[in-house]
């Protein structure tokens, strides 16, 4: 599994968070604005497909923003190929913020492992 999904609550829809949250997705002000409005996904990545390394550190900014500003959130892993509309257990693939982090973690080491570092 490997697409990650973060939602944030409505409460995030302030011009502090949102600024924090464009300069960790660099995603456009208006994007974020209408995904907090909408209840829609405000980061939806494939973790392991492309640049890891950039989707790791913009993974751990979102987070790092959502622990320091108390934001509410819901974070799914769903699998690879798989969006919030095709997933048929999308309600099984709920995480929690330890858990990406320990999915960041673990990708991590095993990327060290595999470069020999």
């Amino acid at each position: 599994m490997s697409n990650i999904v973060i939602f944030l609550d409505q409460e995030a829809n302030r011009a502090d968070v949102v600024l924090r949250l464009q300069k960790a997705t660099q995603k456009s002000l208006s994007d974020i604005r209408s995904s907090l409005m909408n209840n829609a996904p405000v980061v939806e990545v494939e973790l392991f497909e492309g640049d890891y390394d950039s989707h790791a550190k913009m993974l751990r900014a979102v987070m790092s923003c959502m622990l320091e500003l108390s934001l509410g959130c819901r974070i799914y892993e769903l699998p690879e190929g798989e969006t919030m509309e095709t997933c048929s257990f999308v309600d099984k693939c709920e995480i929690t913020p330890t858990v990406l982090e320990n999915i960041l973690s673990e990708a991590d080491a095993e990327l060290d492992r595999q470069l020999g570092e």
